[in-house]
């Protein structure tokens, strides 16, 4: 699939007889919906995340998410996408109306990371 840093990604060139789709100049990162109708791309360079139908390969308006984003998933239910980016920040996104939802941070402590390692036990 050819998504390229700086130059425009493109989602949807290796479909058979499709052409690409320009969704951003900072895409690597994809998630399908569970009925495979649209694919969800992130894009790193306008922090937000854009929906392509896979049916018409249009794309749709961009999603704000909080900042610079890494990694997507889709829930089994295909009813909210789950943005993972800098700072620690979750962003819920609601697949029915393509809208962000207020961003939870997540927050981890080394004493918290030690007691699930150690089953609780000072080390």
């Amino acid at each position: 699939m050819p998504c390229g840093r700086g130059r425009g990604g493109a989602v949807g060139g290796g479909r058979q007889g499709g052409r690409p789709v320009s969704v951003g100049p900072w895409v690597d990162t994809l998630a399908v919906t569970p009925d495979g109708k649209t694919v969800y791309a992130v894009d790193q360079e306008t922090d937000s995340v854009i929906p392509v139908s896979v049916a018409t390969g249009a794309a749709g308006r961009a999603i704000k998410v909080a900042g610079i984003s890494f990694s997507i998933v889709i829930t089994r239910d295909g009813k909210t996408a789950f943005v993972y980016g800098e700072k620690s920040t979750l962003t819920p996104v609601s697949v029915a109306t393509g809208r962000s939802l207020p961003a939870i941070e997540i927050r981890a402590t080394l004493a918290a990371s030690r007691s699930r390692r150690t089953g609780g036990r000072r080390m």
